[in-house]
């Protein structure tokens, strides 16, 4: 099955919606008030959005280039929720090891409870936007 542009788009889209909607959720009831804690007045008390638009803008593209087109190649909705976790993990490993490095009042618990939602999410997402790039691109072929 060869991937189009639209329906890579179509991906990129949903996985950015889901993503968009698990961390509407997820941050205010708990990402942030932990966030509050640990980093106190080093938080914002509105995040700057320019860099989320960015993040939530590159992200879902890097994550379909990453796990979803290599999973529609495949046409297998379990390698879009592993390379999808797999590419969570790195990004937000990342983040968390680099923030546990260098900021003192970044704790392992933090950073333990973000990689895992940044795994999660990103797999959830991968999955989604696999979903929907599988089905419109088999109504595409098909009719």
């Amino acid at each position: 099955m060869s991937v189009t542009l639209s329906s890579f788009a179509r991906a990129a889209l949903v996985s950015a919606l889901v993503l968009g909607l698990l961390d509407a959720v997820w941050i205010p009831m708990i990402a942030g008030p932990m966030f509050k804690v640990a980093l106190g007045d080093a938080m914002l008390g509105t995040p700057r959005l320019a860099p989320a638009l960015a993040f939530y803008t590159l992200y879902p593209v890097g994550l379909t280039l990453l796990a979803v087109r290599p999973a529609l190649l495949k046409q297998s909705l379990q390698s879009a929720i592993l390379l999808g976790a797999t590419t969570g993990a790195l990004a937000y490993g990342t983040f968390d090891l680099t923030n546990l490095a260098l900021l003192e009042a970044y704790s392992l618990r933090l950073a333990l409870v973000d990689w895992a939602w940044g795994t999660f999410a990103s797999s959830a997402s991968a999955a989604a936007g696999f979903l929907v790039a599988q089905r419109t691109s088999t109504r595409a072929t098909s009719g």
